[in-house]
């Protein structure tokens, strides 16, 4: 047996237990699996997001509030004042009038900002409690899955391993160098040695220069110049 008849028998081998790993990862419950836990991924940056959003807001409102409280002790101080005064005096009177009238303009719109506030307050604290609420059952969903997707792959433990000894022991045979080259393909296709046909790469359909035919029946390690896969031509 020649190197690219046992770097074969691995490929086979070595598909045969990405074939197995696959099906676990597509049984209903690991799909399912996967879209809550990346549903609670997501919803765990948004509620931070909006925790921070509430926290910012509350901040808005004492503030706001403090300042409402502020203008209604100046008018308290101002209508003390009033009281005092000449109310003979016109420009005095004058003066008082365009205070007071400039105050109860600011502490109206203190007023009106404050209560769009809380309300924007409350609507968020709403959004935020059916959040937490969805989050509390997709997590409850998640434990059940969990639990299940772990069943599977206890349940194909067994499978698994054989598959894997099996490819381990294949690999034993294979040129190191040249199973190295295998795993450097493989990262990025599945099928990392294809047949030359019709003097076409199969994994490609890239037609292949004349000299990588003397090549492959050398049996030189020849790949693919556009795809990169690993070639053998059947004798």
């Amino acid at each position: 047996m020649n190197n690219m008849e046992a770097l074969l028998n691995y490929q086979e081998a070595d598909i045969q237990y990405d074939k197995l790993e696959a099906n676990l990862k597509n049984t209903p419950a690991s799909k399912r699996f996967a879209k809550v836990r990346q549903f609670l991924e997501d919803q765990k940056r948004v509620l931070q997001r909006m925790m921070a959003a509430v926290e910012s807001r509350r901040k808005t409102i004492d503030a706001t509030a403090e300042r409402f409280d502020l203008y209604e002790k100046r008018y308290k101080d101002g209508i003390a004042k009033f009281e005092a005064a000449d109310k003979d005096d016109p420009e005095e009177l004058a003066k008082f009038s365009q205070y007071f009238d400039q105050l109860t303009t600011r502490i109206a719109q203190e007023r009106r900002e404050f209560a769009q506030l809380v309300h924007a307050l409350e609507k968020e604290e709403t959004q935020l409690s059916d959040m937490r609420v969805r989050i509390a059952k997709a997590r409850k969903e998640y434990d059940e899955l969990k639990a299940t997707v772990e069943k599977e792959r206890a349940d194909a433990q067994e499978s698994l391993k054989t598959a894997k000894e099996a490819a381990a022991a294949l690999a034993k045979a294979v040129d190191p160098q040249l199973l190295e080259a295998y795993r450097q393909v493989k990262r990025n296709h599945a099928l990392a040695v294809v047949e030359v046909v019709g003097n076409k790469c199969s994994g490609c359909n890239m037609e292949l220069p004349a000299v990588a035919d003397r090549r492959l029946r050398e049996q030189e390690l020849v790949e693919c110049d556009n795809c990169g896969r690993i070639l053998y031509l059947l004798n």
